[in-house]
C-alpha cells in the first residue's frame, strides 16, 4: 500500500494474484482504498474486485509481515461481496504498525 499521512493516511493497494503467499497468476484483480484518522484511530476502507475464479469465501486486512510472508489477519470483513466498505478501529499497535508500512 501507499500512503500519504497528515492528520490521516489514505493508502491504496492493487490487488492481484501475483500479489498473494504464495503468488498465483488467477486473473482476478481489485483496489482497496483506506482511509486512516490518526486522531480517532479509525479505519475506513472501500475495496472493490472483478474476476475472481470463484465465490468469495473470505476477505480481510493482514498485517503486519516482510514482503513474501503471510500475516495474521487484523480486520475481517463480514460481508465479502464487491465493493466492500466499513470501518474499524484499531488498537494503538495496530495504528503504528498501519503507519510504519
Amino acid at each position: 500500500m501507499h500512503a500519504r499521512v497528515a492528520q490521516g493516511a489514505v493508502l491504496t493497494a492493487s490487488l492481484t494474484g501475483a500479489q498473494e503467499v504464495p503468488a498465483n497468476t488467477r486473473t482476478g484483480t481489485g483496489k482497496a482504498e483506506v482511509r486512516f484518522d490518526k486522531d480517532t484511530r479509525v479505519l475506513s476502507y472501500h475495496v472493490s474486485f472483478i474476476g475472481l475464479s470463484g465465490p468469495v469465501i473470505g476477505a480481510h486486512i493482514h498485517g503486519p509481515a516482510a514482503a513474501g510472508a503471510n500475516a495474521g489477519v487484523k480486520v475481517g470483513f463480514a460481508n465479502p461481496a464487491s465493493p466492500i466498505t466499513g470501518s474499524a478501529k484499531l488498537e494503538p499497535a495496530q495504528a503504528a504498525d498501519l503507519l510504519a508500512g
